[in-house]
Protein backbone atom coordinates (compact mmCIF):
# COMPACT_ATOMS: atom_id res chain seq x y z
CA UNK A 1 0.00 0.00 0.00
CA UNK A 2 1.08 3.55 -0.92
CA UNK A 3 0.51 6.50 1.55
CA UNK A 4 0.99 9.90 -0.17
CA UNK A 5 0.61 12.81 2.52
CA UNK A 6 0.85 16.53 1.58
CA UNK A 7 1.54 19.00 3.76
CA UNK A 8 3.65 22.07 5.10
CA UNK A 9 4.16 22.73 1.22
CA UNK A 10 6.04 19.31 1.00
CA UNK A 11 5.05 15.99 -0.26
CA UNK A 12 6.18 12.07 1.36
CA UNK A 13 5.38 8.94 -0.04
CA UNK A 14 5.67 5.98 2.03
CA UNK A 15 5.19 2.16 1.62
CA UNK A 16 3.46 -0.36 3.67
CA UNK A 17 6.38 -3.19 4.73
CA UNK A 18 3.55 -5.92 4.23
CA UNK A 19 1.26 -6.19 0.70
CA UNK A 20 -2.36 -5.78 1.86
CA UNK A 21 -4.71 -8.94 1.93
CA UNK A 22 -8.10 -10.37 1.56
CA UNK A 23 -9.98 -9.91 4.94
CA UNK A 24 -11.47 -12.16 6.53
CA UNK A 25 -13.54 -10.29 9.02
CA UNK A 26 -13.00 -6.73 8.81
CA UNK A 27 -12.43 -4.45 5.61
CA UNK A 28 -10.11 -1.68 6.02
CA UNK A 29 -12.81 1.28 5.81
CA UNK A 30 -11.98 4.89 5.21
CA UNK A 31 -13.77 5.61 8.83
CA UNK A 32 -10.83 3.39 10.31
CA UNK A 33 -8.01 4.18 7.76
CA UNK A 34 -8.89 8.58 8.82
CA UNK A 35 -8.75 7.83 13.05
CA UNK A 36 -5.49 5.93 12.81
CA UNK A 37 -3.86 7.76 10.31
CA UNK A 38 -5.63 11.04 12.28
CA UNK A 39 -3.54 10.03 15.42
CA UNK A 40 -0.53 12.85 15.31
CA UNK A 41 -0.14 13.41 18.91
CA UNK A 42 2.11 15.97 19.54
CA UNK A 43 3.65 16.70 16.40
CA UNK A 44 2.64 20.32 14.52
CA UNK A 45 0.30 18.12 11.95
CA UNK A 46 -3.33 17.44 11.88
CA UNK A 47 -5.32 15.47 9.02
CA UNK A 48 -7.03 17.56 7.34
CA UNK A 49 -8.51 15.44 4.39
CA UNK A 50 -8.13 11.68 3.41
CA UNK A 51 -9.22 10.14 -0.03
CA UNK A 52 -8.64 6.15 0.05
CA UNK A 53 -8.31 4.27 -2.83
CA UNK A 54 -8.35 0.52 -2.46
CA UNK A 55 -10.21 -2.51 -3.12
CA UNK A 56 -13.58 -3.66 -1.55
CA UNK A 57 -12.64 -6.36 0.79
CA UNK A 58 -9.19 -5.60 2.10
CA UNK A 59 -7.42 -5.38 4.94
CA UNK A 60 -4.27 -3.92 6.06
CA UNK A 61 -2.59 -4.77 9.84
CA UNK A 62 -3.01 -1.56 11.85
CA UNK A 63 0.47 -2.16 12.90
CA UNK A 64 1.80 -0.97 8.90
CA UNK A 65 -0.92 1.87 9.20
CA UNK A 66 0.71 3.16 12.26
CA UNK A 67 4.57 2.43 10.58
CA UNK A 68 3.29 4.50 7.87
CA UNK A 69 1.68 7.39 9.61
CA UNK A 70 5.38 7.83 11.43
CA UNK A 71 7.44 7.25 8.86
CA UNK A 72 5.74 9.81 6.72
CA UNK A 73 5.31 12.13 9.62
CA UNK A 74 9.35 12.57 10.11
CA UNK A 75 10.40 12.64 6.56
CA UNK A 76 7.72 16.01 7.15
CA UNK A 77 9.39 16.93 9.72
CA UNK A 78 13.17 16.80 8.15
CA UNK A 79 11.62 19.10 5.63
CA UNK A 80 10.07 21.64 7.91
CA UNK A 81 11.94 24.87 7.99
CA UNK A 82 13.53 25.92 11.14
CA UNK A 83 12.77 29.49 12.45
CA UNK A 84 15.30 31.10 14.97
CA UNK A 85 14.98 34.34 16.72
CA UNK A 86 17.99 36.38 18.36
CA UNK A 87 17.88 36.83 21.89
CA UNK A 88 17.42 40.17 21.68
CA UNK A 89 14.87 39.60 19.26
CA UNK A 90 13.20 37.21 22.21
CA UNK A 91 13.65 39.58 24.82
CA UNK A 92 12.10 42.38 23.60
CA UNK A 93 8.16 39.90 22.67
CA UNK A 94 8.30 38.74 25.82
CA UNK A 95 8.55 42.83 26.66
CA UNK A 96 5.80 43.57 24.77
CA UNK A 97 3.48 40.72 25.75
CA UNK A 98 4.37 41.34 29.42
CA UNK A 99 3.36 45.25 28.86
CA UNK A 100 0.22 44.42 26.67
CA UNK A 101 -1.04 42.01 29.43
CA UNK A 102 -0.64 44.91 32.45
CA UNK A 103 -2.80 47.38 29.52
CA UNK A 104 -5.59 44.58 29.88
CA UNK A 105 -5.31 44.10 33.43
CA UNK A 106 -5.44 47.82 34.06
CA UNK A 107 -8.47 48.36 31.80
CA UNK A 108 -10.65 45.62 33.73
CA UNK A 109 -9.56 47.32 36.70
CA UNK A 110 -11.23 50.65 35.73
CA UNK A 111 -13.94 49.14 34.22
CA UNK A 112 -15.17 47.02 37.23
CA UNK A 113 -14.06 46.58 40.85
CA UNK A 114 -15.44 43.15 42.24
CA UNK A 115 -16.99 43.19 45.79
CA UNK A 116 -15.15 39.66 47.05
CA UNK A 117 -17.90 37.06 47.66
CA UNK A 118 -18.19 33.75 47.85
CA UNK A 119 -19.77 31.44 45.04
CA UNK A 120 -22.14 27.70 46.17
CA UNK A 121 -21.95 25.14 43.38
CA UNK A 122 -24.72 22.76 43.93
CA UNK A 123 -26.43 20.15 41.41
CA UNK A 124 -30.00 20.10 42.30
CA UNK A 125 -32.88 22.10 44.04
CA UNK A 126 -32.62 20.55 46.97
CA UNK A 127 -29.08 21.59 47.73
CA UNK A 128 -29.93 24.96 46.20
CA UNK A 129 -32.73 26.01 48.60
CA UNK A 130 -30.38 24.62 51.37
CA UNK A 131 -27.60 26.96 50.28
CA UNK A 132 -30.55 30.03 49.70
CA UNK A 133 -31.29 29.79 53.22
CA UNK A 134 -27.84 29.63 54.69
CA UNK A 135 -27.42 33.04 52.73
CA UNK A 136 -25.50 32.43 49.68
CA UNK A 137 -25.42 35.25 47.12
CA UNK A 138 -23.92 33.76 44.53
CA UNK A 139 -24.93 30.02 43.39
CA UNK A 140 -23.59 27.99 40.49
CA UNK A 141 -26.24 25.44 39.65
CA UNK A 142 -26.24 22.56 37.49
CA UNK A 143 -22.70 20.74 35.82
CA UNK A 144 -22.62 17.12 35.68
CA UNK A 145 -25.98 15.69 36.12
CA UNK A 146 -25.39 12.55 38.74
CA UNK A 147 -27.56 9.61 38.40
CA UNK A 148 -27.66 9.49 42.43
CA UNK A 149 -29.62 12.73 42.34
CA UNK A 150 -32.57 14.94 40.51
CA UNK A 151 -30.85 17.40 39.23
CA UNK A 152 -31.86 19.94 37.30
CA UNK A 153 -34.52 19.96 34.82
CA UNK A 154 -33.92 23.05 31.54
CA UNK A 155 -37.56 24.59 33.36
CA UNK A 156 -36.17 24.37 37.18
CA UNK A 157 -33.04 25.84 35.55
CA UNK A 158 -35.67 29.01 34.33
CA UNK A 159 -37.52 28.99 37.72
CA UNK A 160 -34.28 29.17 39.84
CA UNK A 161 -32.81 31.80 38.09
CA UNK A 162 -36.25 33.57 38.30
CA UNK A 163 -36.63 33.14 41.71
CA UNK A 164 -32.55 34.19 42.54
CA UNK A 165 -33.31 37.84 40.58
CA UNK A 166 -36.03 38.19 42.39
CA UNK A 167 -33.78 37.61 45.99
CA UNK A 168 -30.95 39.77 44.66
CA UNK A 169 -28.66 36.67 44.48
CA UNK A 170 -26.38 36.04 41.60
CA UNK A 171 -27.28 32.84 39.67
CA UNK A 172 -25.13 31.44 36.85
CA UNK A 173 -25.91 28.20 35.03
CA UNK A 174 -22.80 25.96 35.22
CA UNK A 175 -22.27 23.51 32.37
CA UNK A 176 -21.34 20.18 32.40
CA UNK A 177 -16.96 19.61 31.64
CA UNK A 178 -17.74 16.58 29.10
CA UNK A 179 -20.22 16.39 26.25
CA UNK A 180 -20.31 13.37 23.72
CA UNK A 181 -22.18 14.59 20.50
CA UNK A 182 -25.76 13.79 21.63
CA UNK A 183 -25.49 15.88 24.71
CA UNK A 184 -23.85 18.53 22.53
CA UNK A 185 -26.60 18.75 20.17
CA UNK A 186 -29.04 18.47 23.28
CA UNK A 187 -27.27 21.09 25.20
CA UNK A 188 -27.33 23.28 22.01
CA UNK A 189 -31.00 22.93 21.63
CA UNK A 190 -31.44 24.21 25.25
CA UNK A 191 -29.56 27.12 24.35
CA UNK A 192 -31.35 28.16 21.68
CA UNK A 193 -34.53 27.97 24.11
CA UNK A 194 -33.40 29.94 27.05
CA UNK A 195 -32.15 32.77 24.55
CA UNK A 196 -35.49 32.95 24.41
CA UNK A 197 -36.34 33.78 28.14
CA UNK A 198 -37.19 37.27 29.17
CA UNK A 199 -33.67 37.53 30.29
CA UNK A 200 -30.90 35.28 29.38
CA UNK A 201 -28.87 33.34 32.27
CA UNK A 202 -25.63 33.80 32.85
CA UNK A 203 -23.28 30.67 31.99
CA UNK A 204 -20.37 29.10 32.79
CA UNK A 205 -18.28 27.35 30.29
CA UNK A 206 -16.60 23.75 31.23
CA UNK A 207 -14.47 22.93 27.83
CA UNK A 208 -13.95 24.89 24.88
CA UNK A 209 -16.61 22.97 22.77
CA UNK A 210 -19.50 25.02 25.34
CA UNK A 211 -17.77 27.78 24.32
CA UNK A 212 -18.21 27.47 20.40
CA UNK A 213 -21.87 26.21 21.29
CA UNK A 214 -22.64 29.41 23.29
CA UNK A 215 -20.87 31.59 20.61
CA UNK A 216 -23.33 29.98 17.13
CA UNK A 217 -26.32 30.65 19.44
CA UNK A 218 -25.49 34.31 20.68
CA UNK A 219 -22.14 35.50 20.07
CA UNK A 220 -22.71 37.98 22.86
CA UNK A 221 -23.92 36.46 25.06
CA UNK A 222 -22.02 36.62 28.91
CA UNK A 223 -19.96 33.76 30.13
CA UNK A 224 -18.00 32.64 33.18
CA UNK A 225 -14.75 29.81 32.65
CA UNK A 226 -15.00 26.82 34.88
CA UNK A 227 -11.60 25.31 36.66
CA UNK A 228 -11.84 22.86 34.05
CA UNK A 229 -10.20 25.01 31.45
CA UNK A 230 -7.02 24.36 33.47
CA UNK A 231 -6.63 28.72 33.37
CA UNK A 232 -2.86 28.37 34.98
CA UNK A 233 -1.35 31.84 33.68
CA UNK A 234 -2.14 35.35 32.95
CA UNK A 235 -1.73 34.35 28.98
CA UNK A 236 -4.73 31.97 29.00
CA UNK A 237 -6.48 34.62 31.94
CA UNK A 238 -6.33 37.44 28.98
CA UNK A 239 -7.42 35.08 26.16
CA UNK A 240 -10.66 34.42 28.09
CA UNK A 241 -11.12 37.47 28.86
CA UNK A 242 -10.54 38.87 25.23
CA UNK A 243 -13.43 36.03 23.93
CA UNK A 244 -16.05 37.99 26.79
CA UNK A 245 -15.19 36.11 29.99
CA UNK A 246 -16.62 38.05 32.78
CA UNK A 247 -14.93 36.07 35.42
CA UNK A 248 -12.80 33.30 35.58
CA UNK A 249 -12.30 29.92 38.20
CA UNK A 250 -8.31 29.15 38.14
CA UNK A 251 -7.09 26.12 38.07
CA UNK A 252 -7.11 23.82 41.12
CA UNK A 253 -3.33 22.79 40.62
CA UNK A 254 -1.63 26.50 41.28
CA UNK A 255 0.61 26.96 44.32
CA UNK A 256 -0.57 30.23 46.43
CA UNK A 257 3.16 32.31 45.20
CA UNK A 258 1.37 31.16 41.54
CA UNK A 259 -1.34 32.61 42.27
CA UNK A 260 -0.08 35.91 43.47
CA UNK A 261 0.31 37.34 40.08
CA UNK A 262 -3.28 36.00 38.83
CA UNK A 263 -5.12 37.40 41.63
CA UNK A 264 -4.40 41.24 40.80
CA UNK A 265 -6.79 40.39 37.87
CA UNK A 266 -10.76 41.15 39.00
CA UNK A 267 -12.89 38.49 38.27
CA UNK A 268 -11.10 35.58 39.37
CA UNK A 269 -12.63 33.05 41.58
CA UNK A 270 -10.62 30.08 43.39
CA UNK A 271 -12.09 26.72 44.63
CA UNK A 272 -11.83 26.44 48.28
CA UNK A 273 -13.68 23.48 49.96
CA UNK A 274 -15.19 20.26 48.14
CA UNK A 275 -14.75 17.66 45.83
CA UNK A 276 -12.05 17.28 44.01
CA UNK A 277 -12.15 14.85 41.14
CA UNK A 278 -9.06 12.31 39.87
CA UNK A 279 -9.77 10.91 36.84
CA UNK A 280 -13.54 10.68 34.33
CA UNK A 281 -13.64 7.49 32.35
CA UNK A 282 -16.15 5.71 30.15
CA UNK A 283 -15.53 2.91 32.00
CA UNK A 284 -18.38 2.05 34.68
CA UNK A 285 -16.62 -0.64 37.50
CA UNK A 286 -19.96 -0.79 38.99
CA UNK A 287 -21.79 -2.02 36.25
CA UNK A 288 -19.26 -4.33 34.49
CA UNK A 289 -18.14 -5.98 38.28
CA UNK A 290 -21.79 -6.05 39.81
CA UNK A 291 -24.07 -6.20 36.43
CA UNK A 292 -25.49 -3.24 35.27
CA UNK A 293 -27.66 -4.15 32.25
CA UNK A 294 -31.02 -5.05 31.78
CA UNK A 295 -31.50 -5.43 27.87
CA UNK A 296 -29.90 -2.63 26.65
CA UNK A 297 -30.86 -0.20 29.52
CA UNK A 298 -28.77 0.22 32.74
CA UNK A 299 -29.93 -1.61 35.72
CA UNK A 300 -28.88 1.58 38.08
CA UNK A 301 -26.48 -0.28 40.21
CA UNK A 302 -24.46 2.58 40.96
CA UNK A 303 -27.68 4.37 42.72
CA UNK A 304 -28.33 1.97 45.36
CA UNK A 305 -25.99 2.48 47.69
CA UNK A 306 -21.93 4.33 47.45
CA UNK A 307 -19.39 2.42 45.48
CA UNK A 308 -16.02 3.38 45.91
CA UNK A 309 -12.42 2.22 44.89
CA UNK A 310 -10.14 0.80 47.38
CA UNK A 311 -6.49 1.51 46.51
CA UNK A 312 -3.64 -0.79 48.32
CA UNK A 313 -3.14 1.71 51.02
CA UNK A 314 -6.87 0.46 51.85
CA UNK A 315 -7.93 4.43 51.18
CA UNK A 316 -11.92 4.30 49.87
CA UNK A 317 -11.98 6.52 46.87
CA UNK A 318 -15.39 7.83 46.06
CA UNK A 319 -17.33 6.68 42.62
CA UNK A 320 -20.45 8.56 41.11
CA UNK A 321 -21.33 8.04 37.82
CA UNK A 322 -23.53 10.56 35.49
CA UNK A 323 -26.77 10.12 33.23
CA UNK A 324 -24.49 9.11 30.32
CA UNK A 325 -23.15 6.29 32.74
CA UNK A 326 -19.37 7.89 32.98
CA UNK A 327 -17.39 7.07 35.66
CA UNK A 328 -15.87 10.12 38.02
CA UNK A 329 -13.37 9.08 40.45
CA UNK A 330 -12.69 11.43 43.68
CA UNK A 331 -10.19 12.14 46.20
CA UNK A 332 -11.04 10.22 49.53
CA UNK A 333 -10.41 13.79 51.51
CA UNK A 334 -12.24 16.94 50.52
CA UNK A 335 -10.13 19.69 49.41
CA UNK A 336 -10.60 22.59 52.21
CA UNK A 337 -8.47 25.55 52.50
CA UNK A 338 -11.21 27.28 55.26
CA UNK A 339 -7.90 27.84 57.21
CA UNK A 340 -6.01 29.57 54.24
CA UNK A 341 -9.05 32.02 53.66
CA UNK A 342 -6.74 35.31 55.39
CA UNK A 343 -3.81 34.66 53.44
CA UNK A 344 -6.23 34.16 50.32
CA UNK A 345 -8.04 37.45 51.35
CA UNK A 346 -4.85 38.74 51.55
CA UNK A 347 -3.56 37.76 47.79
CA UNK A 348 -7.01 40.11 46.57
CA UNK A 349 -9.05 37.21 45.17
CA UNK A 350 -12.27 38.41 44.24
CA UNK A 351 -14.21 35.04 44.49
CA UNK A 352 -13.66 32.11 46.45
CA UNK A 353 -15.86 28.72 45.64
CA UNK A 354 -17.78 26.05 47.42
CA UNK A 355 -17.57 22.75 45.43
CA UNK A 356 -21.01 21.10 47.26
CA UNK A 357 -22.30 19.03 44.18
CA UNK A 358 -22.29 16.07 46.08
CA UNK A 359 -23.09 16.79 50.08
CA UNK A 360 -26.34 16.59 51.81
CA UNK A 361 -28.51 19.97 51.82
CA UNK A 362 -27.49 19.98 56.20
CA UNK A 363 -24.04 19.94 54.95
CA UNK A 364 -24.38 22.73 52.29
CA UNK A 365 -26.45 24.67 55.33
CA UNK A 366 -23.27 24.18 57.35
CA UNK A 367 -20.60 24.71 55.18
CA UNK A 368 -21.95 28.29 53.60
CA UNK A 369 -23.31 29.52 56.56
CA UNK A 370 -19.02 28.78 58.63
CA UNK A 371 -17.13 29.89 55.18
CA UNK A 372 -19.68 33.39 54.85
CA UNK A 373 -18.92 34.08 58.40
CA UNK A 374 -15.34 33.79 58.01
CA UNK A 375 -15.65 35.73 54.55
CA UNK A 376 -17.35 38.40 55.69
CA UNK A 377 -15.05 38.79 58.69
CA UNK A 378 -12.21 39.23 56.59
CA UNK A 379 -13.83 41.48 53.80
CA UNK A 380 -14.31 44.02 56.85
CA UNK A 381 -11.19 44.13 57.58
CA UNK A 382 -11.05 42.23 60.90
CA UNK A 383 -8.74 39.80 60.20
CA UNK A 384 -6.28 40.12 63.34
CA UNK A 385 -9.53 38.57 65.56
CA UNK A 386 -10.62 36.22 62.82
CA UNK A 387 -10.06 32.96 64.19
CA UNK A 388 -10.23 29.69 62.30
CA UNK A 389 -10.50 26.81 65.17
CA UNK A 390 -14.45 27.07 65.88
CA UNK A 391 -14.89 27.10 62.12
CA UNK A 392 -12.00 23.28 61.83
CA UNK A 393 -13.80 21.92 64.22
CA UNK A 394 -17.27 21.99 63.20
CA UNK A 395 -16.10 20.78 59.17
CA UNK A 396 -14.45 18.16 60.92
CA UNK A 397 -17.29 17.02 62.66
CA UNK A 398 -18.99 17.14 59.15
CA UNK A 399 -15.90 15.08 57.52
CA UNK A 400 -14.28 13.03 60.05
CA UNK A 401 -11.89 11.31 56.83
CA UNK A 402 -10.30 14.36 57.13
CA UNK A 403 -9.08 17.28 54.84
CA UNK A 404 -6.64 18.19 51.84
CA UNK A 405 -4.73 21.49 51.12
CA UNK A 406 -4.87 20.23 47.28
CA UNK A 407 -1.61 21.81 45.50
CA UNK A 408 -2.03 25.16 47.73
CA UNK A 409 1.42 24.11 48.92
CA UNK A 410 2.59 22.14 46.70
CA UNK A 411 1.77 22.83 43.26
CA UNK A 412 2.17 20.77 39.79
CA UNK A 413 4.94 22.87 38.96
Amino acid sequence: MCLEVIGNEHSVTVYSTNPAQKALKRPLTWEYAFQQLGRLGTTPFWLDKLELEIDDGIMLPVSDLNEMRRLAIEELLQDKPKQTVDRQTYRQRVERWKHRQGEERADLQTIKSIIPQISVAVSDPETLQAAIQAGAKRVLIGGEHWRSRRGFSLEEIRSSFERCRKQGIDCVWRLPRILNQGQSERLLGELEKASGWAEKPNLMVANLGELEILKAVDSDWAFEVDYSLNVFNEASLAYFIRQGAKAVTLSPELHHEQLGPLAKWPGVELLVFGDLEMMVSEYCPVGATLGGKKGDHCAGTCVKEPHYLRDRMRYDFPVETDQECRMHLFNVKILNLFEELAQIRRMGISSVRLQLTRQTPGQVRQIVRLFSEAWDTLHDGKRATWMSDEGMNELTSLFPEGFTKGHFFRGVL
